[in-house]
């Protein structure tokens, strides 16, 4: 962040940090939100997942690995890990992964207020590129690391759906070490705006549905997956 956009976001995430609409902190006027789904399959299934992919999408297929560092409040962060809404700080690792001009993406998400009536999850997402120095700002504006994890593994990206199949890392003295090495997280993403998310969700659902006989994709317990990478870091 420059010393112009540093003192913007300085005073916005401030506030944002207590309860506030996070947008303001990245500038953005348009309310994007991330539909989503989530399975697992066994490595020996993979081939029959990347088959289905292949026909029912079409899809670019590229390598994807990131670290993910979790950032709460420090002063709340001894209090309620899983009830804050953190911010997530992830670095890519391969040089076809990386995001625009930087490998460094900020990624803020929470679930919008209502009743849950969407057939996947919807969070109201903000993700924007960052330099190397991110760290050491957000632990200026009263942000500490809770935690790490890493993921690595195949993206592919079709239509409007983007599928990632990719295994849950626990960061070792050298390198990455796969919690489950048979087991394969499938998640099937869509970013969409509100006025769309409804048929997105609906959509999602059905390319769910087709990909049955190959993996189960269900909608995302948030807590419980806060819960879960905090236990592997």
């Amino acid at each position: 962040a420059s010393a112009s956009a540093g003192g913007r976001i300085d005073g916005d995430l401030g506030a944002a940090g207590h309860g506030t609409d996070m947008s303001a902190l990245f500038g953005g006027s348009t309310r994007r939100f991330e539909c989503q789904l989530q399975g697992t399959v066994l490595a020996g299934d993979v081939p029959a997942l990347r088959t289905y992919l292949a026909a029912l999408l079409h899809p670019r297929e590229r390598p994807v690995a990131y670290r993910e560092s979790v950032f709460l409040l420090a002063a709340q962060a001894q209090v309620s890990k899983i009830g804050q809404v953190p911010l997530h700080v992830r670095t890519y690792m391969h040089a076809r992964s990386r995001q625009r001009d930087s490998p460094y993406r900020l990624r803020y998400s929470a679930v919008p207020f209502g009743k849950d009536v969407s057939p996947t999850s919807v969070v109201h997402l903000i993700d924007v590129s960052v330099d190397r120095s991110i760290g050491e700002f957000l632990t200026h504006l009263g942000y500490s690391k809770a935690f790490d994890f890493y993921r690595e593994g195949i993206m592919f990206t079709g239509r409007d759906f983007t599928v990632s199949v990719t295994q849950l890392k626990r960061l070792g003295e050298i390198s990455p070490v796969a919690l489950t090495p048979d087991t394969w997280i499938v998640d099937l993403t869509s970013v969409t705006t509100d006025d769309k998310r409804a048929a997105t969700s609906e959509a999602m659902a059905q390319f769910a549905r087709d990909l049955l006989p190959v993996v189960e994709l269900k909608k995302i317990d948030q807590r419980q997956l806060a819960k879960e990478a905090e236990a592997i870091s």
